[in-house]
């Protein structure tokens, strides 16, 4: 009951938060951190959600960057609104995902994350090459959603991140979580249960991966320009993973709470160290793997 009631206090702070921050200097600055603290909790989720079947994917910065990239050539080259770019960027993720999960979900552990590693590299590649259409490492300039209105904007990802959070609570609490911690501890018991591994291994991979492109369509009407290099990077992939292992790994509150955490001290070391603090970061992933195996949930838990 306690837990349930700090959940609830916690998404409400959440909601009321550009009003707060309305009232405090820099305004713009701390709406900016926050909704990228929120897209942040979005992936480390996806991330977790898909985890919860055993597999550790590395696909996240293609699929980003793809949701990215069809929104922003629909939007700019074909002149098509906003909301059905980003549909069709989802719809176009969706099928990417499909085939991709049906190939290299067979795969176990270290291949299946080499799998989807090379994946990403591979459409980074693409979008470098295929200049025609991509206008290749110069990136795309597009329209800004909401003109630009960061409080439109925030409560967006704000009704986003509570329909992912659904999302992950459902699998929690249904029968699903069940199967999926069959098929993470045993494939082979899980099989001889009768649970089809491949499919339910592939739908929470095509999951993952809408979530993760509906997100890249966001950075692509957010920011009003993208590239390559910055929409395909790794590093994107890696913070949702190191949040994940930060909070707490399968479970809806620990990315939550390592997503919030992690951007924060990011932000504070970006800002105060400068170049050197990706170095101060990695120490604190590090010490927390080895002395929080469980994450920060985990600390809560033995209370």
């Amino acid at each position: 009951m306690k837990k349930k009631i700090l959940s609830y206090l916690g998404i409400f702070i959440v909601a009321i938060f550009p009003l707060i921050a309305y009232f405090m200097p820099g305004t713009k600055y701390f709406l900016q951190v926050s909704i990228d603290i929120l897209m942040y909790t979005i992936l480390a989720l996806s991330w977790d959600m898909l985890v919860r079947t055993g597999q550790a994917s590395f696909a996240i910065p293609g699929f980003y960057g793809l949701g990215a990239y069809v929104a922003a050539i629909f939007t700019k080259t074909l002149g098509f609104p906003i909301i059905f770019s980003i549909i069709i960027a989802l719809l176009i993720s969706s099928i990417v995902a499909w085939l991709l999960g049906y190939l290299t979900l067979r795969l176990k552990g270290m291949y299946f994350a080499i799998a989807t590693l090379a994946f990403s590299l591979i459409l980074m590649t693409l979008v470098i090459q295929l200049k025609d259409i991509t206008h290749g490492s110069e990136g795309i300039s597009t329209i800004t959603m909401f003109a630009g209105n960061k409080y439109m904007i925030y409560y967006l990802i704000f009704i986003t991140f509570v329909i992912v959070i659904g999302i992950s609570e459902y699998i929690q609490r249904s029968k699903y979580w069940y199967s999926f911690t069959a098929i993470r501890t045993n494939e082979q018991v899980a099989k001889v249960m009768g649970i089809n591994t491949v499919r339910q291994k592939v739908v929470m991979f095509v999951i993952s991966a809408m979530i993760a492109s509906l997100i890249g369509t966001y950075e692509t009407f957010i920011a009003g320009f993208i590239e390559p290099h910055s929409v395909f990077n790794l590093s994107i992939g890696v913070m949702a993973l190191a949040m994940v292992i930060f909070g707490g790994i399968y479970s809806t509150i620990g990315p939550i709470v390592g997503a919030v955490i992690l951007k924060i001290i990011d932000e504070i070391l970006s800002t105060t160290i400068g170049l050197g603090y990706m170095i101060v970061y990695g120490l604190i992933i590090v010490i927390t793997i080895l002395y929080l195996p469980k994450g920060v949930l985990g600390i809560w838990q033995k209370k």
